[in-house]
C-alpha cells in the first residue's frame, strides 16, 4: 500500500487525517502502541512507503537477491526484513534490517535467505550482518515513539514526492 499510488487518493487522504489525529493522541497518552492499533498500522503503512521511497534510485527499486529492477510503486516490490520482524520491534523498523524484495523472492522462493544474507554481507560487511542476526534484544514502542517515527518519515515521503 503506497502512499503515492493514485488509485489510493481517498486512502491517503484518510491516512493523513489519522497520521494527525493519532499524533496529537500520541502525546496526551503514555500507553503502549497495542492499545491503540491505527497508530501501529499507519506506522507500518509510513514505514513500508519510507524505506522504498528511500531504497529507490530514479523511482524504481532493485531487489536485493535477484537484482530484478521494478518500479517502486509496483506491488511486487516489497520492503523485506533480513531479521523477521515478529522476533523483535527493535528490527522491525531498522533500516540496515529490510531491503526491497521482488514478490518472486520474497513469496515463492521463501525470502531467498541463503543470497539475501550473501548480499547483506556484501553491503554491511559480515559483522553487521551476524550482529543484525544473532542480537535478542527486544524493545517495545510507546505511542510517542511510534508518532514521531511517523512523522519523521513522513515529512521525508512528503518531501521527496515533491521534488
Amino acid at each position: 500500500m503506497r502512499l503515492d499510488n493514485p488509485k489510493r487518493k481517498e486512502l491517503r487522504k484518510d491516512c493523513e487525517k489519522f497520521w494527525l489525529m493519532d499524533i496529537l493522541q500520541a502525546y496526551r497518552n503514555k500507553v503502549e502502541v497495542n492499545k491503540n492499533p491505527k497508530l501501529y498500522h499507519l506506522a507500518r503503512v509510513v514505514y513500508s512507503d519510507y524505506l522504498l521511497l528511500k531504497k529507490s534510485i530514479n523511482w524504481k527499486c532493485t531487489c536485493i537477491t535477484c537484482s530484478i529492477v521494478m518500479p517502486r510503486d509496483d506491488p511486487n516490490c516489497q520492503p523485506w526484513h533480513f531479521r523477521k520482524a515478529w522476533t523483535s520491534l527493535k528490527h522491525k523498523y531498522n533500516d540496515d534490517n529490510v531491503y526491497p524484495q521482488c514478490m518472486r523472492c520474497n513469496v515463492m522462493l521463501d525470502w531467498n535467505y541463503v543470497v539475501y544474507t550473501l548480499r547483506m554481507q556484501d553491503m554491511r560487511g559480515r559483522e553487521r550482518v551476524e550482529t543484525i542476526r544473532h542480537d535478542s534484544e527486544t524493545k517495545a514502542y510507546k505511542n510517542r515513539q511510534y508518532a514521531e517515527m511517523i512523522q519523521e518519515r513522513f515529512t521525508y515521503i512528503q518531501s521527496r514526492l515533491c521534488d
